[in-house]
């Protein structure tokens, strides 16, 4: 049997994967439209019939991606950094109740698998685009952005993780709050 950290990581890697691939290929097929490409469908494959429409959608749409990974690794790090139920004070967290945002808020623990989950979806995408634009599929602009990105990201993870360490074991107070607040 999985020890129950890895199923969580399954279980929370499910919805951002079929986002990063659906935001590629939608990108993709929206570009071809947009453009008017000339394409034809080859079996399973997309095969374009001039290379520079190729190598100019490709690297269009992997700029797209980079901001879909990128937006969701800094929104998951957000909530981490901010919106874990440990670290909310009281009064922020009644504000939030009364705002009805307590989906908002994150357990330390899924907080920090979601955001090792985006942090790993962005380190695939950095490598996908280092891989094609050293193949010459697309342009290295996507993957310095990329590259850079996965650095300030895992920056903030290890900062938060930091934060976390030291304050220790906190009061669940606000978690209390939330609960008697969303159950009355």
């Amino acid at each position: 049997m999985f020890p129950k950290i890895i199923l969580r990581l399954i279980d929370a890697s499910i919805l951002p994967s079929l986002l990063v691939f659906s935001a590629k290929f939608l990108s993709l097929f929206i570009l071809v439209i947009f453009w008017k490409l000339p394409y034809d469908f080859s079996g399973v494959r997309l095969v374009f019939q001039n290379p520079a429409d190729f190598y100019r959608a490709n690297s269009l749409s992997k700029t797209f991606l980079f901001i879909v990974v990128s937006v969701g690794l800094y929104f998951s790090l957000f909530r981490l950094h901010f919106l874990t139920a440990s670290r909310l004070s009281p009064a922020f967290s009644a504000k939030i109740v009364e705002a009805e945002l307590e989906g908002l808020v994150t357990s330390t623990v899924a907080g920090y698998i979601k955001a090792a989950v985006w942090l790993a979806l962005s380190s695939l995408v950095a490598l996908s685009l280092f891989t094609q634009g050293l193949l010459g599929f697309s342009s290295f602009y996507p993957f310095a952005f990329q590259a850079a990105s996965v650095a300030l990201g895992l920056f903030v993870l290890i900062l938060s993780l930091e934060r976390h360490v030291q304050d220790g074991p906190s009061s669940k107070r606000s978690q209390l709050i939330i609960e008697e607040v969303s159950h009355a």
